[in-house]
């Protein structure tokens, strides 16, 4: 699992096919939206603390913390598979 700490608006792509943003919080939850890129197949989902998603074949994406602002997401996924902050990807251009 790798863990990453994302604020609102913030995202992670994973394996360049999924963007998961962070898109609002509250005391017990974290709002995210997951796009499949190019910008399809949008859904928007609620975390509680500890609560797993499923995104891809074999990626799942757990709320870890969730505290002043910032959503601690961890990120399972087979070695293979690229994981990086959504700022890094506009920064490569990409």
């Amino acid at each position: 699992m790798i863990v990453l700490s994302r604020q609102l608006n913030e995202s992670i792509i994973i394996d360049e096919t999924v963007e998961v943003y962070v898109v609002g919080f509250s005391r017990e939850t974290v709002d995210l939206v997951i796009l499949g890129l190019p910008g399809t197949h949008v859904r928007r989902i609620s975390l509680q603390l500890r609560e797993t998603v499923s995104i891809l074949q074999e990626v799942s994406v757990m709320l870890i913390e969730n505290r002043h602002g910032k959503a601690k997401l961890g990120v399972n996924a087979p070695r293979i598979a690229s994981i990086r902050r959504g700022e890094m990807a506009s920064q490569s251009g990409g």
